[in-house]
């Protein structure tokens, strides 16, 4: 199922502010991913990547 771009726009937005909220707080111990890095995780969500109908 396909998310609107809003939607994915907004989701990206929402787990930046998650990760920069806590590490600033300790509860992260790695720094926050990138925009561009979270984003690449969501658009992996949004369109999975499947063999040939063949193959299914």
């Amino acid at each position: 199922m396909k998310l609107d771009a809003n939607i994915a726009s907004a989701r990206v937005r929402e787990i930046l502010t998650i990760e920069v909220n806590a590490y600033a707080s300790g509860d992260r111990l790695v720094p926050p991913r990138s925009e561009a890095d979270i984003s690449e995780d969501v658009k992996q969500i949004q369109f999975p990547i499947c063999g040939k109908v063949n193959d299914l």
